[in-house]
């Protein structure tokens, strides 16, 4: 038993006793000893490309046109879709194709939309600033386009029996 015990002894004194192996230094390095602020890239001596601007005002008009015949389409649909018979009906079926109408509406403003993205991000590739103007419209077009979609789902739904 006591051979036993001085046996299970043996790997706790070897776990014990100095080694003599080399060690990494654990001296501050080179890396650990600068500092974290971050440097901010120089700012931009760009102007503003007025073009861009006309182009997104231009887009803006466009769109405000596409969307007041949206409303008018959206009255009479829903109106279509609220008297619509069973599925299959001629009702449902002109409630259908109004909502054809609703869709290819929604899709000129999708478009506006899509294009007005596409000169944004030329102009940040291009590293020039983009006027207040310019990002209100994307912002306009992007809720335009994402209130005529809940419209859009809302006939959708008026539709379901």
């Amino acid at each position: 038993m006591r051979t036993l015990i001085a046996l299970s002894l043996i790997p706790i004194a070897a776990a014990c006793t100095p080694s003599t192996g080399a060690f990494p230094d654990l001296a501050v390095r080179p890396i650990e000893s600068r500092g974290e602020a971050v440097v901010a890239p120089p700012a931009s001596t760009a102007m503003p490309d007025p073009a861009m601007a006309a182009t997104a005002e231009a887009l803006s008009v466009e769109s405000a046109g596409y969307a007041a015949t949206f409303d008018e389409k959206l009255a009479k649909v829903q109106s279509q879709a609220r008297a619509a018979g069973p599925e299959g009906s001629e009702s449902w079926i002109a409630a259908q194709l109004g909502l054809t109408d609703l869709d290819r509406l929604r899709a000129r403003t999708v478009s506006d939309l899509a294009e007005c993205d596409r000169m944004l991000i030329a102009e940040y590739a291009a590293n020039r600033p983009v006027t207040q103007e310019t990002a209100a419209v994307a912002t306009q077009l992007q809720a335009r386009a994402d209130a005529q979609a809940r419209a859009i789902d809302g006939v959708k739904a008026l539709l379901v029996r």
